[in-house]
């Protein structure tokens, strides 16, 4: 699945219901919130990529990730409820290879990208 966004605002709920392997996202400038929510049947490869503007991800507590985000020095990076193992890359407290995760890989011109967890 490809989606992307030039300017102003886009929010996708509940993206795991659509059952895609890989998605990949494109914002030029604005305001992206993305929820990851709905059932994790098998691991899924998110590629996210946000030029100018904030980027918001939400992501139910019970679903694994990996975070892996290339940024710039006029960008920032706010990672809730997961630790950095090695430089760059974040991971969830039940993350597992041996379990479906999601493996977020982002890169960040100029702006702000968060991970919130949500119940």
């Amino acid at each position: 699945m490809q989606i992307a966004s030039g300017f102003g605002q886009f929010a996708a709920i509940d993206f795991l219901n659509a059952n895609f392997e890989r998605i990949s996202f494109e914002g030029q400038f604005g305001d992206y919130k993305l929820h990851f929510g709905g059932q994790l049947t098998h691991p899924v490869k998110v590629r996210l990529d946000i030029s100018l503007g904030s980027l918001t991800i939400l992501i139910p507590e019970d679903v694994p990730f990996r975070l892996g985000c290339d940024r710039t020095v006029f960008s920032s990076l706010d990672v809730q409820s997961a630790h950095e193992e090695a430089e760059e890359y974040w991971y969830s407290d039940n993350y597992s290879e041996n379990k479906p995760f999601i493996n977020f890989d982002i890169d960040a011109g100029i702006g702000a990208v968060s991970l919130r967890v949500i119940d």
